[in-house]
């Protein structure tokens, strides 16, 4: 889905995945995509995972940022980086990929450091919208309208001094915007978030993503053929 929306490299920090993950991973560094590196969580107590009860309150931003921060010097020669995870799509509302959606909001003015993105939950306990079709962004339709919760951004590294998961803080003289809900927003692919009071708020469905149905599903399939998997 990245490299259908333009994206020049994906770079993630492997914390043990699965083999056949791996090898899928493997795969996309062959073409120059993606690059990863193997990970363990820095500190005491060594050699716990994300999980572990061992771990004490002030670790817990401490490994998120640890992370961020790694992929954030091993970027910082490209013009705009995206700090999103792996359920996460950045996705213009048109047919534009990100690099020009990007450089029009950001070259709105000559101060501007990052734009931020209002997130879509695209829930899995609100129930497949099309439980036959053959990939889980095509599958789960159904989400929240734009939400300020959760936000994501991108930033232009030349212009940001330092950034965590949700806030960057661009260096002196430089400045944030929050990009339009009918310009572009987040897609967030999970389970229902645990701070939630409910898992019923208002939804809707949004099939903008269908649009790359045609070229995104014969792609993975023959990924996954070449891969035996």
């Amino acid at each position: 889905m990245q490299r259908l929306l333009g994206v020049d490299k994906i770079q993630i920090l492997d914390f043990g995945n699965p083999e056949n993950v791996s090898r899928v991973f493997k795969y996309y560094q062959t073409l120059g995509l993606l690059s990863f590196y193997p990970y363990k969580l820095p500190g005491f107590p060594w050699g716990r995972g994300f999980t572990d009860e061992t771990r004490v309150l002030y670790q817990l931003p401490q490994d998120e940022n640890f992370a961020l921060f790694e992929c954030r010097l091993r970027l910082a020669g490209y013009d705009y980086v995206m700090g999103i995870d792996m359920d996460e799509i950045i996705l213009p509302r048109n047919s534009k990929s990100l690099k020009p959606l990007f450089q029009e909001i950001l070259s709105q003015s000559s101060e501007l450091a990052a734009a931020y993105f209002y997130v879509q939950f695209f829930v899995e306990e609100f129930g497949p919208e099309d439980k036959d079709a053959p990939l889980h962004v095509l599958r789960y339709l159904r989400s929240t309208p734009a939400r300020w919760e959760c936000y994501k951004y991108t930033y232009i590294p030349a212009r940001t001094n330092q950034g965590t998961t949700h806030s960057v803080s661009p260096y002196p003289g430089f400045d944030t915007t929050v990009v339009p809900s009918a310009t572009a927003v987040l897609h967030h692919y999970r389970k229902c978030p645990h701070v939630w009071p409910t898992c019923t708020p208002v939804h809707i469905t949004d099939r903008s993503i269908a649009r790359f149905q045609r070229v995104l599903v014969p792609r993975v399939r023959d990924v996954l053929k070449t891969l035996k998997l």
